[in-house]
């Protein structure tokens, strides 16, 4: 008999297992089979699987420190990821972390099986990325005056 794998162990294996699964796979074509529904039983990119593992990681250790009774995926209810989300928010994580965390976490559960649709940030009173925040990201707040005017130069560069 084997030893049962920690849940860190466990969360992480399923995102490779999706990762080998979306491997030589359009997902394009798996988007207009399924009709542009979300696919979350596959990864097709290793940028992709890159950010799905680091916040997972992160869930993993917050799981392991306030719900240590939870020892697989089947435990993991969406009420406890609502209050990871939540606990992430009340820390002042951003609301593009709490949207990743959420997006692995949706990945993991969905995709394997224990779950049938996603959580939603609405579900849990959490923070949307506003249009301003995406398109302001360097904006003036973070930008000095020469930095801003610089930019203004490379974009009429551009355009002509």
């Amino acid at each position: 008999m084997s030893k049962v794998k920690n849940i860190r162990h466990q969360l992480r294996n399923e995102l490779h297992t999706q990762y080998n699964a979306g491997l030589g796979r359009s997902r394009h074509s798996d988007k207009a089979m399924n009709a542009h529904k979300p696919i979350y039983n596959r990864i097709y990119s290793r940028l992709s699987l890159k950010t799905h593992l680091s916040r997972i990681e992160q869930f993993a250790k917050w799981v392991k420190e306030k719900h240590p009774e939870i020892r697989n995926l089947q435990g993991i209810t969406k009420e406890v990821a609502g209050e990871y989300l939540q606990s992430q928010r009340d820390e002042g994580k951003s609301a593009y972390t709490i949207g990743a965390d959420m997006l692995a976490i949706n990945r993991v559960q969905i995709g394997s099986g224990h779950w049938n649709e996603a959580i939603k940030k609405s579900d849990y009173g959490l923070p949307r990325r506003s249009f301003d925040e995406l398109r302001n990201n360097n904006s003036k707040v973070n930008r000095s005056h020469e930095q801003q005017r610089e930019d203004a130069r490379m974009r009429e560069r551009y355009r002509e």
